[in-house]
């Protein structure tokens, strides 16, 4: 499951900080606001100009196992755990170790209702948890804002070389 923005819901926090930890301990980093050049692809620049008039907040990291039991009890909706069919590949890391581990078996009603239950949870006044927008989310996979469309090719082709996605392979220590 992907993270889920932080929003202010209030003007008060528009001079909000570059970070936020929630009192679940879930971490939030600011997504300044600004304009950028959107869609494109296979290295050429984007042509939808996209203005964010105000900052918001995504999630640092995806939500975590440990995170998700804590809003869902009892729930840990993942391949790579105990009793699912990626136990083999974590079977040498610790229960603690393998909640650090992100949900990635989730549907969009399970992540609706994991934010519903998050909203009801945890209280801090003026903001709401949701998932991003398909903007939103690019945005801030692009850097944020970009007053140069010419530069998003190589962007884009920074980004890619960071991806590092494979749901088979073995996971050790070192990458959690």
């Amino acid at each position: 499951m992907t993270r889920r923005v932080l929003k202010p819901a209030a003007a008060a926090h528009a001079a909000a900080s570059d970070k936020f930890v929630n009192s679940l301990g879930m971490e939030f980093v600011r997504v300044p606001k600004g304009k950028s050049w959107l869609g494109g692809g296979g290295g050429k620049p984007g042509t939808q100009v996209v203005e964010f008039k105000d900052d918001f907040y995504l999630g640092k990291y995806e939500v975590t196992q440990a995170e998700w039991e804590q809003v869902i009890v009892g729930s840990r909706p993942s391949y790579f755990r105990s009793g699912a069919q990626g136990q083999e590949l974590v079977k040498d890391l610790s229960d603690t170790e393998v909640k650090r581990l992100p949900v990635e078996a989730v549907s969009w009603e399970q992540a609706q209702e994991f934010l519903q239950r998050l909203n009801e949870k945890v209280k801090d006044t003026g903001w709401q948890y949701r998932l991003p927008t398909e903007s939103e989310w690019e945005y801030a996979a692009r850097g944020g804002p970009l007053s140069d469309p010419a530069l998003a090719p190589l962007i884009s082709t920074l980004i890619s070389r960071r991806t590092n996605c494979s749901r088979h392979r073995r996971i050790s220590r070192e990458a959690i």
